[in-house]
């Protein structure tokens, strides 16, 4: 998938309508997921993600931080400076995994989701 047709997606299905507020937003989430996830694991999945996307999952810690949804969500609305009331800050970020699990692979997506608590199934669709 295309970046110009990810971030199409994720403003289609939920995420912001502003297109420099999508970008903020998948910026966000995947530098948090990248904090959240092995250095090794992020390089795989930025492998499948167009360039603009590579940036924010890469340059970690060596080791991942262990931080549940809530936390998650926090550094995400932290990242974008904006106000967001919390559902609507979950709908953003359920649109950019949304997005992603489409955009990866199923392999790949099993070994992200394998490194998360299934606490996340809530953020993740194809997980719940």
């Amino acid at each position: 998938m295309q970046y110009e047709e990810i971030l199409s997606n994720v403003r289609h299905s939920g995420g912001p309508s502003r297109q420099s507020e999508a970008e903020g937003l998948l910026d966000a989430v995947l530098g948090v997921l990248g904090q959240r996830i092995t250095q090794d694991e992020a390089s795989d999945l930025a492998a499948q993600l167009p360039v603009p996307l590579r940036a924010p999952l890469l340059g970690h810690q060596a080791d991942p931080e262990r931080f549940g949804a809530a936390e998650f969500l926090r550094r995400v609305a932290e990242a974008q400076s904006m106000g967001h009331n919390e559902e609507r800050l979950r709908a953003h970020v359920r649109a950019v995994f949304a997005v992603l699990v489409e955009a990866v692979s199923t392999g790949e997506l099993a070994d992200v989701l394998d490194q998360l608590p299934a606490e996340y199934e809530d953020l993740i669709p194809a997980a719940g």
